[in-house]
C-alpha cells in the first residue's frame, strides 16, 4: 500500500488509466473521476475523509470501481453525480453519518454489483433526483436506518440485495431525521 496522500487523486476528462493499492487517510475528498474519465479505481483504502471517499461527476464518467475499502467517510462514501455511471463491485464500505451510497440527478445511472455496505447510522444507498441504477447481490445488512431511499428515483432495478428486515433505531443525535 502506498503512502498516505493529503490531497485528492483527480482523474480529469478522458482520463482512462489506473489508481492501485492507494491508502488516503484524512482527506478533505478521496478519489475523484470527473469530465468523463473512466479510470481503473482497485484496491485502494480511504478512511475517515471528510467528503466522499470515492465522487464519480460529469457526462461519460464511467470508472471502473472494485475491491476498495472504504470506512468512515463524514459525507457518503460513494457519490456518482451529473450523469455519471460506473461499475462498482466487490467494494466494503463501513460505518459513517451519511448514506453509503448515494445517485443523484436525472441521467445517473449506476451499477452495483457484490459490494458489501455496512455499520452506517443511516441508509446504505440513495437514489434521488430522477437517478436511476442496477443494484444486485449488494449485502446492505447492518445500516441503522435501514437499506434504502428511493425517494423521486428514477428507473432503479434491485436484484438479490441481503438485507436487514427493518430499520434499526437511529441513534440520538438523528433523532430528527426523516428517511
Amino acid at each position: 500500500v502506498a503512502p498516505v496522500a493529503a490531497r485528492p487523486s483527480l482523474l480529469p476528462a478522458g482520463l482512462g488509466g489506473l489508481v492501485r493499492n492507494t491508502r488516503l487517510r484524512r482527506t478533505q475528498l478521496g478519489l475523484v473521476a470527473a469530465g468523463g474519465a473512466s479510470p481503473e479505481i482497485a484496491g485502494n483504502e480511504v478512511i475517515d475523509s471528510f467528503g466522499p471517499a470515492i465522487l464519480v461527476t460529469g457526462v461519460r464518467s464511467d470508472p471502473h470501481v472494485s475491491d476498495n475499502t472504504l470506512v468512515a467517510p463524514r459525507a457518503a462514501a460513494i457519490v456518482v453525480r451529473d450523469e455519471g455511471a460506473g461499475r462498482f463491485e466487490r467494494n466494503r464500505i463501513t460505518a459513517g453519518s451519511e448514506p453509503r451510497v448515494w445517485a443523484l440527478e436525472h441521467g445517473t445511472s449506476p451499477v452495483f454489483l457484490e459490494n458489501t455496505i455496512s455499520g452506517g447510522h443511516l441508509i446504505a444507498i440513495a437514489v434521488t433526483e430522477h437517478a436511476g441504477g442496477l443494484f444486485e447481490r449488494n449485502d446492505l445488512r447492518g445500516n441503522r436506518g435501514g437499506s434504502w431511499d428511493l425517494d423521486g428515483a428514477g428507473p432503479v432495478e434491485l436484484r438479490g440485495n441481503p438485507e436487514d428486515p427493518r430499520p434499526m433505531p437511529l441513534p440520538p443525535e438523528f433523532a430528527g431525521y426523516v428517511n
